[in-house]
């Protein structure tokens, strides 16, 4: 049977702390809404931005537990289930399913190295454990193990579903689009940032998980939108724009304080971010405020 698509807009839902390091429910619950409002469609929960590799494995049950009961069947959701350790990915995996996820994903098994065929057990030992969609969640830069198009061509041939690709590699997600389509497989290619999102677009891509959908959700979906329209001139200025937002949001690095702040600044009670990440000073603060505002979003914020 082939797989039902994902699109449009999928903020990886960041995971909103309280001072001592457990879910604040109310104001996740708050959160997720706050997306759903704006327009996106569909989440992905526990991922990087949800800090889900940094959480218990209980945290991450009730992270989940949170979003698909706030979600209410609105929008489709990806449980991010992906840990170093196969039994706790396939009990998150199945966990996931029982509250009713429609999909779930995973990064690949990390710290350690592992050859292809153990990466291939990893994938597989998940997709035989439950009856929704796998998606693989390749991320090389934290988890230091690349998925490769023919390794992940491999996997869709054993009942992989589908790949989020956060590898910043366009020439590596045009070839692995080539080659699914080529292949004619049952095989969705999500790209995993809004930077990329016309030219991945170009190469078949029809949704994208973007970490700046959960500060700037109107924006993102606009550009979505935009982008669904034959006015190429007015997408590329979404681009443009996108990409200094990137940068404003330090993007080379793992952004999470930053993103709290800028949550605080759409009237969130962020929190702080789950140890060990530390919250930005407010000299920091302030001066992303001012980038900010210098970039045109001044009127979503205030400090």
């Amino acid at each position: 049977m082939k797989n039902k698509e994902f699109l449009g807009v999928i903020p990886p839902v960041i995971t909103i702390f309280d001072k001592s390091g457990e879910i604040n429910e109310n104001e996740q619950r708050k959160f997720i809404s706050f997306l759903i409002n704006a327009g996106v469609q569909g989440l992905f929960v526990c991922g990087s931005f949800g800090s889900g590799l940094i959480m218990s494995k209980d945290q991450r049950k009730k992270a989940l537990e949170i979003c698909f009961d706030e979600v209410k069947n609105r929008i489709p959701c990806i449980a991010h289930v992906g840990s170093p350790s196969t039994q706790t990915s396939v009990e998150l995996a199945k966990y996931a399913e029982l509250l009713g996820f429609p999909s779930i994903s995973a990064v690949p098994p990390f710290y350690y190295t592992y050859n292809d065929d153990e990466i291939i057990t990893y994938f597989s030992a998940l997709i035989n454990s439950v009856n929704v969609p796998v998606f693989a969640y390749n991320n090389p830069y934290t988890t230091g193990v690349l998925l490769t198009p023919d390794l992940l061509v491999t996997l869709a041939k054993k009942g992989l579903k589908g790949v989020k690709d956060s590898s910043l590699n366009m020439e590596s997600f045009i070839a692995l689009s080539d080659k699914i389509e080529t292949e004619k497989l049952d095989f969705q290619c999500i790209i995993g940032t809004d930077s990329f999102w016309l030219g991945a677009k170009l190469a078949g891509a029809k949704a994208m998980v973007a970490g700046m959908s959960n500060i700037f959700p109107e924006f993102v979906v606009d550009f979505y939108n935009v982008s669904l329209r034959d006015d190429i001139e007015v997408a590329v200025k979404y681009q443009k724009k996108s990409i200094r937002l990137r940068n404003i949001m330090k993007m080379d690095k793992t952004p999470i304080p930053s993103y709290l702040a800028v949550l605080e600044m759409r009237g969130f009670n962020a929190g702080i971010p789950k140890a060990p990440f530390s919250s930005i000073d407010n000299a920091s603060k302030e001066k992303l405020y001012k980038n900010l505002v210098a970039e045109g979003m001044g009127d979503f914020l205030k400090l």
